[in-house]
């Protein structure tokens, strides 16, 4: 306690004799001290902010490089999706093509029947390749419109329709959505049938089709396809062109059956030809036969 208290004094004594520049430099030094100190205490917060900026950057990289990664995937999902479906439609295109240029080498009815198949063929491609998920089955129909009483008729259907409901069935083209497509020649798409006016329910019960797409066939009719699940956007370019091609197939159809009606007449006027006018007795009537003949 002695040797402790006699310490005290004398480090009092020792301060009391230091010159007053020692203190000047001593309070110097811890304010440099201080500012030394500050200065480290500030570089490792930097870095320490540099760091969870860098983990921060890194999780959001991280997380740009999921989505780009989600997005590849989408896109190459929808090019393999559009490839396939195109060269179905350009298959299709060269059907038609080598049925028109062998067309005078046949009769006109199997022209004409091999049309009516390869629309069926196009139909049913068109409901398989209509579909962006796995195991995902849409049907599709092919409607022609009907001026006598403004309806669009079914003709040909893929596999979902009723097989009685070909050539049975009709939309009224004033009050249905397929009827709408026709009137304003534009594609529609209708995620939620049930909350349009226009929808046409074929019975009481609940149809498992939620979502429709129609496009228009120029002045000929409609071709629908009728959705579990909403239609995807990327679908309605594979829709629309093989509406074309259905385009195509029905115009050569009805250049066919023109040419089958003139062909009917022809044999008709042919059969109802009065022979007898070949045996005039006038043999210098030549004006008159002439006309008979025609």
């Amino acid at each position: 306690m002695y040797l402790t208290s006699a310490t005290g004094d004398i480090v009092k004594e020792v301060i009391a004799r230091m010159p007053t520049w020692v203190f000047t430099i001593i309070g110097i030094s811890v304010i440099i001290l201080f500012f030394y100190i500050s200065y480290l205490l500030s570089k490792g917060a930097r870095q320490i902010t540099k760091v969870l900026d860098k983990e921060s950057n890194i999780k959001e990289m991280q997380e740009q490089i999921r989505t780009l990664d989600t997005e590849y995937k989408f896109k190459n999902e929808v090019s393999s999706l559009y490839h396939t479906a195109l060269g179905n439609v350009a298959s299709h295109i060269k059907t038609l093509s080598d049925i028109r240029y062998n067309k005078e080498e046949r009769e006109l009815i199997e022209v004409h029947n091999q049309i009516k198949n390869l629309l069926n063929r196009i139909i049913d491609s068109m409901a398989a390749d209509m579909k962006f998920d796995p195991g995902e089955m849409h049907r599709c129909g092919l409607w022609l419109y009907q001026s006598e009483d403004r309806t669009l008729v079914l003709i040909h259907a893929s596999a979902g329709f009723q097989t009685e409901h070909v050539n049975n069935k009709s939309l009224n083209v004033d009050h249905s959505i397929a009827g709408r497509a026709f009137r304003l020649k534009r594609t529609i798409k209708e995620d939620e049938v049930n909350n349009s006016y226009e929808w046409y329910k074929s019975s009481p019960t609940t149809s498992k089709y939620k979502a429709i797409l129609a496009v228009p066939v120029g002045e000929l009719g409609v071709v629908t396809v009728d959705a579990k699940n909403v239609v995807r956007d990327e679908l309605e370019i594979i829709a629309e062109a093989y509406t074309k091609v259905i385009e195509l197939c029905l115009k050569e159809l009805l250049t066919v059956l023109r040419l089958m009606t003139e062909q009917r007449k022809e044999r008709e006027n042919i059969s109802s030809f009065d022979f007898s006018s070949f045996w005039l007795d006038d043999d210098d009537d030549d004006d008159d036969d002439e006309n008979n003949l025609r």
